[in-house]
C-alpha cells in the first residue's frame, strides 16, 4: 500500500497545504471549523447510518466513524495549511483496499466518501458565507478538485485490491487443481478439502472440457470466454477446465481459440481427475487435425479411428475391389452420404442434410452395400465402415 504519498490519483497541487495559506481570516473560519471535528463526525453518521446503507453487522459504528474522523482531519489540515503526515495522506488507500476486503460495494463507498463532503461543505458554508462569503467562492474550484480525486484515489485502491485478491485466488484455485487433477482416486477427505478449497459442490454436475490452446495469442483472446469456466488449471500442457452444467456454453466459441473436446452426460466432481486423463489421450488427435472443439464421443471416435488405421489397410483394400474401381465422383457422393448418415441414422435427417429426395439416400445406401457387402443399417457393419472411411 502506498501510504507516504496522498494517491495515485491526487495530485501534488490539490493537496498541497500552502495553496490553502491564504489570509488570516481564512485561517480563523478553519480554527473554528478544527473545533467543530466531532461534530461533523456525527453528522455524518446521521446522513449516512452504517446499518441502513451497508447492512446490519457489516461494517461496524466504530469502524465508519474513525475512517471519517481521519477523512476530515486529512482535510482540515490541508485546507489550513498545515501538514498532514504520511499516515493521513494514506487514508484514501487503506480505505479502498480496507472496504474491498470487508465486501462492501465500490458504489455505495463512493456514495458513503461523498457524503463526507457534503457534511464538510455545510459547514464550510456555515462558517464563511454569514461573515466573508468570498472567502469559500474563490476556494470552490480547488475544494472540487480535492474531492473528486480524493474519490479517485479511494476507487482506484479498491479495484487494485480487488485485482489482487483476484490474481491470488485464481493462483490457489491453480494450485489446488493441479494436485486434484493428478490424484488417482481422491478419498472422501479429499474430495471435501478441494471442494472447500475451490467453492465447488460435491453434489453438483459438472461439464469438462480439456483444451489444446492454437497459440499464445489465441490463449489471451480467449481470457473473457474462460471466465465462464471458473475451475481451470494447465495438466501437462492442456487446458483442464470444469463448469456447472447449466451454465451458458458456446463451443463453436471455444472453437475460435483451442481444439479439444467437452463430455455431454453430467460429471460428478469425484470423476473428474480419472476422466480428464482420458480426454488428453483423445483430444490428441483433434489438435493434430485441427477439428476444434468437439464432444467426448466425436472424440472417442476420432480417437479410435486414428488408432486404428494405423493398423488397418487403405479403405479400398478392405471395402473391396469393387467399391475402389468406380468413378472418383460416384465414390465421393457415397462417402459424403454415409458420412450424413452415419451422423443421423435416418433416411430423413440424411436426406435433409444433403437437401436431395430421401430415395437418393436409399438407393446410395443400397448401391454401397451391393459394391461392398457391408449394410451400415446394421450397427456392427456401420461401426467398421466408419473406421474405414473418413465419415
Amino acid at each position: 500500500m502506498h501510504s507516504v504519498e496522498y494517491g495515485e490519483g491526487m495530485s501534488d497541487q490539490a493537496m498541497s497545504p500552502t495553496q490553502w495559506q491564504s489570509s488570516p481570516e481564512w485561517g480563523r473560519v478553519m480554527h473554528r471549523m478544527s473545533g467543530r471535528r466531532d461534530e461533523l463526525v456525527e453528522r455524518f453518521i446521521a446522513l449516512f447510518p452504517v446499518d441502513d446503507r451497508y447492512g446490519p453487522n457489516v461494517l461496524s459504528e466504530d469502524d465508519v466513524q474513525q475512517v471519517v474522523a481521519e477523512t476530515m482531519d486529512l482535510f482540515l489540515l490541508v485546507l489550513a495549511g498545515e501538514e498532514p503526515g504520511q499516515y493521513l495522506r494514506g487514508v484514501p488507500e487503506r480505505l479502498g483496499s480496507r472496504r474491498h476486503r470487508q465486501g462492501i460495494d465500490l458504489e455505495l463507498l463512493i456514495a458513503g466518501v461523498r457524503t463526507t463532503f457534503r457534511v464538510l461543505w455545510q459547514a464550510l458554508r456555515e462558517e464563511a458565507e454569514a461573515d466573508e462569503p468570498e472567502l469559500l467562492l474563490g476556494r470552490v474550484d480547488g475544494l472540487l478538485e480535492m474531492v473528486e480525486r480524493h474519490v479517485a484515489t479511494v476507487q482506484h485502491a479498491y479495484l487494485r485490491e480487488e485485482e489482487r485478491m483476484s490474481r491470488d485466488s485464481q493462483r490457489a484455485i491453480e494450485r489446488t487443481l493441479s494436485y486434484f487433477l493428478g490424484s488417482t482416486e481422491p478419498s472422501p477427505a479429499e474430495l471435501r478439502e478441494v471442494a472447500g478449497a475451490l467453492g465447488a459442490s460435491l453434489g453438483a454436475e459438472y461439464r469438462l472440457a480439456v483444451l489444446y490452446s492454437r497459440g499464445h495469442e489465441e490463449l489471451l483472446a480467449a481470457g473473457p470466454l474462460l471466465e465462464r469456466w471458473p475451475f481451470r488449471a494447465d495438466r501437462a500442457g492442456v487446458l483442464c477446465a470444469f463448469q456447472l452444467r447449466e451454465e451458458p456454453f458456446d463451443p463453436n466459441g471455444l472453437a475460435e481459440y483451442f481444439s479439444g473436446c467437452f463430455t455431454e452426460q453430467p460429471v460428478w466432481l469425484e470423476e473428474i481427475p480419472e476422466l480428464s486423463r482420458a480426454m488428453i489421450r483423445l483430444a490428441q488427435p483433434l489438435r493434430l487435425d485441427g477439428r476444434g472443439v468437439v464432444s467426448f464421443d466425436e472424440a472417442t471416435l476420432a480417437f479410435a479411428r486414428t488408432t486404428a488405421t494405423e493398423h488397418m489397410p487403405r479403405p479400398t483394400l478392405q471395402l473391396g475391389h469393387a467399391f475402389a474401381e468406380i468413378p472418383e465422383g460416384e465414390r465421393e457422393r457415397l462417402v459424403e452420404t454415409l458420412s450424413a448418415w452415419f451422423r443421423s441414422g435416418t433416411i430423413k435427417e440424411t436426406a435433409a442434410s444433403l437437401r436431395c429426395h430421401r430415395n437418393t439416400v436409399v438407393a446410395r445406401l443400397a448401391r454401397f452395400r451391393e459394391l461392398t457387402g457391408y449394410d451400415v443399417a446394421v450397427p456392427r457393419d456401420l461401426s467398421i465402415v466408419a473406421l474405414a472411411l473418413p465419415l
